[in-house]
């Protein structure tokens, strides 16, 4: 971006007189902004693949003794004194 500022004088300058503001605007175009929006939903559907991918291959989570609904272990514990 090409810029170049006036003095009191109307001729160039190394940079502004004091009091004055300068507002410098960036824009992007629309292809440039197209193009981001595109790399962020195929970033996105990457990511959520992987983790579908790895969701589908990893085994699921069993515990091993499961409650009963009073709290209590629904088998006794093994290595007790119970008969074989």
């Amino acid at each position: 971006m090409l810029r170049q500022e006036h003095g009191s004088r109307g001729g160039p300058t190394d940079g502004p007189d004091i009091g004055q503001t300068e507002t410098v605007l960036y824009v992007l175009d629309t292809p440039t902004v197209v193009c981001i929006a595109f790399a962020a939903f195929v970033i996105g559907a990457l990511l959520t693949g992987a983790l579908w991918f790895i969701y589908s291959n990893t085994g699921s989570y069993a515990p091993a003794s499961p409650l009963l609904p009073g709290g209590a272990p629904s088998a006794p514990p093994r290595g007790g004194s119970d008969p074989p």
